[in-house]
């Protein structure tokens, strides 16, 4: 099992398609990228265990807007071979 603490960068980006008769096209759409990230392992075979994350001072802090928002999440995964990783999130509100 892997836990982290996990920023994801969400922003619109603008697409300009243009047609074969000259007819030019724009729309909007939500990118998605991570933002920062860190991982540890989990040891095997405990049932309560402690992590402590620090957020680093370059990361940006939680903000919901038209363009930009960033979201942070603590998660917790495992991976399994040949199947779907099951995985639970946390949203968590980073203050400025």
């Amino acid at each position: 099992v892997k836990v982290g603490l996990v920023c994801t960068e969400f922003y619109d980006a603008e697409d300009t398609q243009y047609t074969g008769d000259g007819v030019t096209t724009t729309s909007r759409s939500t990118s998605v990228a991570t933002a920062s990230e860190q991982w540890m392992e989990a040891a095997p075979g405990t049932r309560s265990q402690t992590f402590r994350f620090t957020i680093p001072g370059d990361s940006p802090f939680s903000y919901e807007g038209k363009c930009l928002s960033y979201a942070w999440r603590a998660t917790a995964s495992e991976q399994r071979r040949l199947r779907r990783d099951p995985k639970h999130d946390v949203a968590i509100w980073v203050l400025p």
